[in-house]
């Protein structure tokens, strides 16, 4: 299973609550990103920027990679004759920029097509649909590569259906919008708060990752839309539930159990602290045992709130508790690719 995710369609990564999620679920976030960028990243905008600087998203030169691929042109191009002949190629498409160095073996074939056509620099035009298509199959190469290793993901549903793992991706992305709400509040939440938080996390960011992965697979599909829809609903309130456990359980209660049943004990004590010797050391001896029965249950449920924090699940407690953004509320011309 990748830990690692490429984005696409676009160079920048948009700026919202579905790319939050995604940089906390996955170890590592990459964007296709032609090398003229990494020479001159102030062509990003500034928020990409920011997430470049931070190491949360990681920019991936195509050109650098795509030569490693033995047979990448040859699918695509049969994609792009079926989809150039009629009914489709009588239609004027709306238009979608792709660098060259996306495009790559497939930039001459597809300009001899008819298919993609010079726009301005090194950019080519080619009908949106075919575009669309173009860049989920590239992310989709790209992601074999084994220096990145990465599952494709989209903000997109539309797109998303181009992949072959959509199911899957589909019931992952509706579980992460029930574990990671959409966060509000979040201009208080800075990069530096999400890379601190997945330096300390990673181990267990790995077990949640694992654990949601295998939910997704067994969440075996209906018969219908509504019965997919009924089942996944069940696993999310599952899921819900066992994080509501768990940041129970993480609220450190044994400290209120403790100090609740110590202290009655101790206040006594201290008016006699002047009386008879002899009543003093039974008085005592009580003190301790009971002091030392408290002690033994707070212990017990110490080693208890530890091993919640090793769940999976408690991943989400943490991020909840850690980045308040993510808190449930009560509890408190298209874009260039």
């Amino acid at each position: 299973m990748a830990a690692n995710a490429i984005y696409f369609p676009s160079i920048n990564v948009p700026p919202d609550p579905w790319l939050l999620r995604m940089l906390l679920y996955w170890d590592q976030l990459s964007s296709i990103v032609p090398i003229e960028y990494h020479h001159g990243p102030g062509q990003l905008d500034s928020k990409m920027r920011d997430m470049v600087a931070a190491g949360l998203v990681k920019p991936i030169a195509p050109g650098m990679h795509l030569r490693q691929l033995d047979g990448f042109a040859a699918p695509f191009l049969q994609f792009a004759e079926r989809w150039h002949r009629p009914p489709w190629n009588r239609r004027e498409w709306p238009q979608t920029q792709i660098h060259m160095e996306k495009l790559d073996r497939l930039l001459e074939p597809l300009v001899e097509m008819g298919i993609a056509r010079r726009a301005d620099g090194p950019w080519f035009e080619m009908p949106s649909p075919l575009a669309d298509r173009f860049m989920a199959y590239l992310a989709s190469a790209l992601g074999r590569v084994p220096a990145i290793d990465a599952a494709p993901v989209t903000n997109s549903t539309m797109l998303g259906q181009s992949l072959r793992e959509a199911s899957l991706a589909a019931k992952r992305d509706a579980l992460l919008e029930v574990l990671f709400p959409v966060p509000h509040g979040s201009e208080k939440l800075t990069l530096d708060d999400i890379v601190k938080f997945k330096a300390k996390h990673q181990a267990l960011a790995a077990r949640f990752r694992e654990r949601l992965q295998d939910e997704c697979i067994l969440l075996a599909d209906g018969t219908s839309n509504e019965e997919r829809q009924l089942r996944l609903d069940a696993l999310a309130r599952k899921l819900q539930s066992e994080v509501d456990e768990i940041t129970e359980a993480m609220r450190g209660r044994w400290q209120r159990v403790v100090l609740g049943k110590v202290a009655p004990v101790l206040a006594p004590l201290i008016p006699l602290l002047d009386a008879n010797p002899a009543t003093q050391v039974a008085t005592f001896l009580g003190a301790g045992l009971s002091v030392g029965l408290a002690g033994y249950q707070a212990k017990q449920i110490q080693a208890a709130e530890d091993a919640a924090k090793r769940r999976p699940l408690a991943y989400i407690a943490l991020a909840r508790q850690r980045l308040p953004s993510l808190r449930p509320k009560g509890n408190e011309g298209r874009r260039r690719r």
